[in-house]
């Protein structure tokens, strides 16, 4: 596991600009109150945040996600934008991250849609532990800090 400041650098970078604390999820996804983002790092509880505009998040959690999953990072790249892949936890299960312009904002969140990614408001930043202790890992990137510059947008 990355070091606990590389990973609220995950978390800031999904989650909408000056957050401060996030909503900690018990074993039921049921809210159970807020923490500092550095506390909730620190003690490794599973939690959610908002994304930020422009994040793409497509959590996939059907049969066949691994495949539909990696159809739309593959789709995003052509764009040239970079999408981080996440294992979320349940065997199979994945979440897409990308920040995407506003112009092909429509166009990324459809096919999204078309391949059976709930486009998410809400998520675990990637690396956050799954409520139920299930395993969470970067698949692409694998390494944290280019997972955090993907998400800000600054790698070419």
């Amino acid at each position: 596991m990355p070091r606990a400041d590389v990973r609220v650098a995950l978390v800031t970078s999904v989650a909408t600009a000056y957050t401060s604390h996030v909503t900690v999820l018990d074993a039921d996804s049921v809210a159970a109150g807020q923490l500092p983002v550095t506390d909730a790092v620190r003690d490794g509880v599973c939690f959610y945040v908002l994304a930020r505009p422009g994040m793409l998040v497509g959590d996939f959690d059907r049969a066949d996600a691994t495949d539909a999953a990696q159809e739309l990072t593959a789709f995003l790249r052509r764009f040239e934008f970079l999408p981080v892949l996440v294992a979320s936890g349940q065997s199979g299960h994945r979440h897409v991250f990308c920040k995407v312009p506003a112009h092909l904002w429509p166009r990324a969140r459809s096919r999204a849609h078309q391949l059976g990614a709930d486009v998410r408001v809400s998520i675990r930043p990637p690396l956050t532990p799954h409520r139920q202790r299930l395993p969470v890992m970067l698949l692409h990137p694998t390494d944290p800090m280019q997972a955090v510059w993907a998400l800000r947008g600054r790698l070419t």
